[in-house]
């Protein structure tokens, strides 16, 4: 018997080899990969201007000669403002995924012995004198745009758009006051 095992674990070893050697069966994994893109573009004034897509936008301003007043309108600089059927903005989706678009000063406005309130809805009749809505999800709510980020606009993907008013309550804000601040429009993936 002895003899018969040499050749035995020969023939294991060749049947081996040749199991490795000539595969019936190999497999690759195949990833088919398409990257979120979370972009937008803005228009000021909604209706009619040209759209932005990185860097800055044309400046609004909040403009009156009382400085205890309510619902003040935002204008573009050269003089477009909002009104009932045209907000300030429109956010347009360019994106591949649904998107949430937020808002946030750089710091929250301020007047010598008063207050500004910056406040944005969905449609021209959302303002209201203390906004209660932790984000716009709907027609007739209203939020404060502070420096914590607020949703103001939730896209489908491409071409999507959502238009949004932009309003400030001035209080006990003296003459002469002067005060600029940068709102940040980010996009998240929805």
């Amino acid at each position: 018997m002895a003899g018969r095992v040499g050749p035995i674990i020969v023939l294991v070893l060749f049947l081996f080899t040749l199991g490795t050697v000539f595969a019936d069966t190999v497999t690759t994994s195949v990833r088919y990969l398409i990257p979120s893109s979370i972009g937008f573009t803005i228009f000021l004034p909604a209706n009619n201007a040209t759209g932005v897509t990185s860097g800055s936008t044309q400046q609004i301003l909040f403009n009156t000669t009382n400085g205890s007043t309510t619902k003040i309108n935002a204008t573009t600089v050269g003089g477009f403002m909002q009104n009932e059927t045209v907000a300030i903005f429109r956010y347009r989706s360019d994106a591949n995924v649904a998107i949430n678009i937020t808002l946030a000063l750089d710091t929250v406005p301020t007047c010598s012995g008063g207050t500004i309130v910056t406040k944005a809805g969905w449609n021209y009749t959302s303002w209201e004198g203390n906004c209660t809505a932790a984000n716009l999800t709907a027609a007739g709510a209203c939020v404060n745009i502070t420096a914590t980020s607020v949703r103001v606009a939730n896209l489908s993907t491409n071409g999507y758009t959502r238009d949004v008013w932009l309003w400030a309550d001035y209080s006990s804000c003296p003459g002469n006051t002067d005060v600029t601040k940068t709102l940040t429009h980010t996009s998240l993936a929805g």
